[in-house]
């Protein structure tokens, strides 16, 4: 090495050893039991239903809906569904829910319903 670029070298901050934290600064992990599931409700139907619902709302969520919002949902499966239920409890003035297959929109009219 050279003489100037040593010089430089010691001008360059030296990168610090990274120390444990302390043991109260330790983030603690979740340790929160989750509720049984019903004897009436297949482990199938109980399976679908912890996926659908986080996606839906976390699709609501980042979307950012506020209330007097309109929402448009491509989808009425499982999780289009919970994603307008949740833009519902999340205040959107108007839903609209669109779909190529009639089953799944007579089934949001019928599970999720039309608002008033």
């Amino acid at each position: 090495m050279g003489r100037q670029r040593r010089r430089l070298l010691r001008l360059l901050p030296r990168p610090r050893r990274l120390r444990r934290q302390p043991r109260q600064l330790r983030p603690r992990p979740l340790r929160r039991p989750g509720r049984p599931i019903p004897d009436e409700v297949s482990d199938l139907t109980a399976l679908f239903a912890s996926d659908a619902a986080p996606t839906g709302w976390t699709g609501a969520d980042q979307a950012e809906v506020k209330p007097g919002d309109v929402v448009a949902v491509w989808g009425a499966g499982g999780v289009g569904q919970m994603a307008a239920r949740a833009s519902m409890l999340l205040g959107a003035e108007r839903v609209v829910v669109i779909d190529r297959f009639e089953n799944r929109l007579a089934q949001v009219s019928q599970v999720i319903g039309p608002r008033p």
